[in-house]
């Protein structure tokens, strides 16, 4: 299964497909994809939707 990542944030095993804009030379994002590695529940802690008490 070539599109199994691990989550950066926790570890877990997720289905990934990894998006790019351009190979790096274009722009600024070095060749990384577009939206990081990360499972659901890192998604939302990190874009502040679990807890958020703003």
């Amino acid at each position: 299964m070539d599109n199994q990542w691990e989550c950066m944030d926790c570890g877990a095993l997720i289905e990934y497909e990894p998006e790019y804009c351009c190979n790096g030379r274009e722009c600024g994002c070095m060749g990384l994809p577009i939206e990081p590695p990360l499972c659901e529940k890192c998604w939302d802690k990190l874009l502040g939707k679990e807890g958020d008490e703003a």
